[in-house]
Formats: C-alpha cells, structure tokens, sequence
C-alpha cells in the first residue's frame, strides 16, 4: 500500500539570510551558526500559525504557534481551511514588516491534497502575472489556480496594511502547499508593488514551475530560504524530470539535526542526495520541525468545526484501489 501512495504521489507533488552565490546546481553547503537561525525562527511561527483556523488568527490566540511571534497585529484573515487554504495578513513590529501566511497541506482535508496533485505546469495568468509567460515562466497550475483564489483579497490588505503601518517590507512565509502560495504571492505583489522589498521563507515547499520560474525568483528575490527537513518526500516533487527546477536558498536540516545553506538551485548535497528517489522519502519528517516548530495547530482542536471535512466515498485506503485513501493513510496527519 505505501508504494501505491508513493507512486502516485511522485508526479505531484533578507533577514540577515546568507546570500545565494549561484544560480547553477551545486554541491556546496555552508553549515549555518546559531545566530543566523534565530533570524529564521519567526518564520517558521508564522507559517505553522497559517494553519489555524481564522476564528483564532483574527484576535491571535492560536497557543503556541502565536505565543512564537506574540506581538504581531493581525489585519486580515480568510479562507475556510478547505476549498480555500487559511490566510492572513498582519503587521509585525519587531521586523516592521507586514506579514501574510498561508496555510499548507492538510491530508485530512481531500481538496488541498488533490490541489497539489494537480502537476501540469502552465503559462501564469497575464493579469496577475504579466509579462511572465512571455519570459518563458511556467508555474505548476494546481498551486497558480488555489493562488487565484485568495490573491484578490490579498493584494488590498497588504496595500492597507503597508499604509496604515507605514512599512514597505512585506515577509511571506508558509508551509508545503501554502509555502507554493506565499511563494507565488511575493511574486505577483512584487509586480504589483514594485517598490516594496520582499522576503519569501518557506517550509517544505514541492517545486513549483520550471527552471526559467526558477531564475526568475533568484534575480528578483535575493535572501529567499527555503528549509528542507531531512529525509521529507515532498521538496522532491514534482520531480525534475517533469521540467520542474528549484529557486536557490535552500536551507537543509541534515539528519544529525546540523543546519546548513545549500548554495545553487537544486544543491545536489542536500535533500537531493538524502531523498534520491521516491522509495527514500520519509513524509512523516514533513511537519518538521522546522527550528523546533512542528507545522501544525494543535489550538484547533478546541474550537467547534463549522463544516465537517470532505470524505472519500470509496475504498478503506488499505490497497483497495482508492489511490487517495491510501496516500492518507501513508501521510497521516502532516
């Protein structure tokens, strides 16, 4: 049964940030000191508060996930944690920067699971993208269709936020599905704002477009980390063979628990080498932790459920045929 997940999952799925010293692959690692991760730590809060539900973002009383950045002001919120992934927008003082998070992968949830499943690569929409498909940029269309979804509310409270706080930095941070959103946020607010300065980190983030997508975030995102936890499955996929290509910044945590900076896009010493196939991966490393954060909400589970989570309607996921079922089960909760 754990193959049949894993063969189907396999077409699927600056804060003082060290700077990026190529955009070629590479096999050249910098072991990371305890300094420069501390930077990273409010990150990874965010993107794990993403995953909470807005009825506790909105007056930020998500546990520990919010205790980790207690001082940020929330401004927006949205999503309904299912059909569309949980956002918000806020202001965060210690960085003077306006934040979004977004919420990632939730096997418990069938629609995301399937969003990120859907692995074509495709031109970006030219009004929230413009001049990218021209340049060659091909994004993954089930991550660039969910983007379309909230990105329309987006836009205006990163817009209200900025004036209201008077910043021009704005930090996205996420995690699996909903590092692929922030990622494509920063990109379409850049365009949109392009006198802003942007910092993007994500968590478990899958590839998300072909090497020219790539390119375009390293020339137009310097200081982007992207942090990789062990043996996980997902920062592997969809898979280059398909013509997907990692932007540069990734930051590995290797299985002695060491953190290091792999320089290049793709850096062959770092989860390429650890995950060189699917039958390597471990996706249960997928929520981390990331820094000591697990990429869940635990605080969820104190509040009544509005609507019940989609179910599947056939199979018991134990190699029945139900290929959804069965990459549950593998995954678990993430």
């Amino acid at each position: 049964m754990h193959s049949l997940a894993l063969l189907a999952l396999a077409p699927a799925i600056a804060l003082a940030a060290p700077a990026v010293v190529s955009r070629a692959s590479s096999s050249t690692i910098t072991v990371l000191d305890a300094a420069q991760l501390q930077e990273f730590t409010p990150f990874a809060f965010f993107a794990a508060a993403a995953y909470c539900d807005t009825r506790l973002t909105t007056n930020w009383s998500c546990g520990p996930n919010c205790e980790g950045v207690a001082d940020f002001i929330p401004t927006a919120t949205g999503g309904d944690g299912s059909l569309v992934q949980f956002w918000f927008v806020g202001y965060y003082p210690q960085l003077n920067s306006v934040v979004v998070g977004h919420q990632g992968t939730k096997p418990a949830n069938i629609l995301p699971l399937l969003t990120d499943a859907n692995f074509i690569l495709e031109k970006p929409d030219e009004d929230t993208f413009p001049g990218l498909a021209a340049a060659g940029v091909m994004m993954h269309n089930g991550f660039h269709d969910q983007h379309q979804l909230t990105y329309g509310d987006i836009l205006p409270a990163v817009q209200q936020t900025m004036a209201d706080y008077n910043t021009t930095s704005v930090i996205l941070a996420g995690h699996s599905l909903g590092a692929a959103l922030s990622v494509l946020d920063g990109i379409a607010l850049k365009i949109a704002m392009p006198d802003a300065s942007f910092r993007i980190a994500t968590f478990g983030q899958p590839r998300l477009g072909n090497k020219a997508f790539a390119d375009y975030v390293d020339a137009h995102f310097p200081g982007t980390i992207r942090m990789t936890n062990k043996r996980d499955l997902v920062p592997t996929i969809p898979g280059r063979f398909l013509g997907y290509a990692h932007f540069s910044g990734e930051v590995h945590i290797k299985s002695d628990d060491s953190i290091v900076l792999c320089h290049g896009q793709d850096n062959t010493g770092c989860i390429i080498k650890d995950v060189p196939s699917i039958f390597s991966g471990d996706v249960t490393l997928h929520k981390g932790p990331y820094l000591g954060v697990i990429m869940k909400c635990p605080a969820n589970d104190n509040i009544p459920a509005v609507v019940a989570p989609p179910t599947r309607n056939t199979g018991t996921g134990s190699g029945s045929g139900d290929i959804v079922g069965d990459i549950l089960d593998v995954i678990g909760n993430l």
